[in-house]
């Protein structure tokens, strides 16, 4: 322990990873440590994400787990509960995703009003009428439309 609060006094570079398993200080003091004085310490004092996966995508906290260290997952469990914000961040992402999905969906829908506008004012030019007038017309045609389907559903039952 006390190596490691020398290191931390002499300001050593927390940020180094094992260039072959990706590990950080955080993942060795969890693997290596039985001591887990060690691994508070440098989960409290290291300036890095207690919680960063290395190349095997295990986090310090999944590789005491599977050494079953109880008192090293009580500490990193509580460490979670104060620190972690990925769930926060996870949260915050799918909100602005929502936000991108709904003004997408909204410019979409402008646009495809914009051409049946366009459409209907080239229409009502050529046929010399306004777009209102159009409209009243195509309503119209719908209502004909569904009256003379109510019609042969009605004259379809009668037949059976």
């Amino acid at each position: 322990m006390g190596v490691v609060r020398l290191l931390f006094g002499k300001d050593a570079n927390t940020q180094v990873r094992e260039a072959a398993t990706g590990n950080n200080i955080c993942h060795l003091a969890a693997r290596h440590s039985a001591d887990t004085d060690v691994l508070e310490y440098v989960v409290k004092n290291a300036r890095l994400d207690a919680f960063e996966r290395n190349n095997a995508g295990d986090t310090a906290l999944t590789i005491v787990q599977q050494l079953q260290n109880q008192k090293a997952i009580e500490i990193l469990e509580e460490y979670q509960e104060v620190y972690d914000d990925s769930g926060k961040k996870t949260d915050e992402l799918m909100a602005e995703l929502m936000g991108e999905d709904q003004k997408n969906e909204k410019a979409k829908q402008k646009r495809k009003e914009k051409k049946h506008r366009s459409k209907l004012q080239k229409l009502a030019e050529k046929h010399g009428c306004s777009i209102e007038e159009l409209e009243v017309v195509f309503r119209q045609q719908e209502e004909k439309k569904r009256q003379e389907e109510k019609e042969r559903e009605m004259a379809a039952l009668k037949a059976e």
